[in-house]
């Protein structure tokens, strides 16, 4: 199964950066596991979403939809709500409410692959984490969730910003 991954390297970071892999690379790159990081710093976090955006063709001469970058001379396609076309993976994150093991017994039915947030156990008690679920068929960019406990109780859905 295919699935688009963009790396992006800290939360102001708004190029896209493409990489198109399979289901099972992405799954394995997860569970190769992480190093946990020692600071408050959230910038030195990798982050990461699934969706798939215009191409920079497609964008030549749109105000605002792409980003230029001297070092190295590109030109990236914006990381914004209006540039996305799909979705290739669900993320549910996690902040209290559910702990690894009672998340593990709900979805043990479905394939994912989850991992601890940056804030997991900072405070007693509270796990933090993420699973992301790989989708059969993209969702298209013009679908939405009016009400995230219509996905799963308890999960939030965050919308890509503007």
């Amino acid at each position: 199964m295919r699935v688009r991954v963009n790396s992006i390297k800290s939360q102001w970071d708004n190029r896209v950066v493409p990489l198109e892999t399979t289901w099972e690379v992405f799954r394995e790159f997860i569970l190769q596991g992480h190093e946990q990081v020692a600071t408050e710093d959230r910038s030195a976090v990798k982050l990461f979403n699934s969706a798939e955006y215009k191409s920079v063709e497609s964008l030549e001469g749109v105000a605002g939809a792409l980003v230029y970058d001297d070092d190295p001379d590109e030109v990236y396609t914006r990381r914004l709500k209006a540039n996305v076309l799909t979705v290739t993976m669900l993320v549910l994150d996690y902040d209290g409410g559910m702990s690894l093991e009672e998340a593990h017994e709900r979805f043990k039915a479905y394939e994912y692959v989850g991992y601890t947030s940056f804030r997991h156990l900072k405070e007693k008690g509270v796990e933090k984490f993420r699973l992301v679920f790989p989708l059969a068929t993209p969702i298209p960019a013009a679908s939405t969730f009016t009400d995230c406990d219509d996905l799963v109780e308890g999960s939030v859905w965050y919308e890509l910003t503007d």
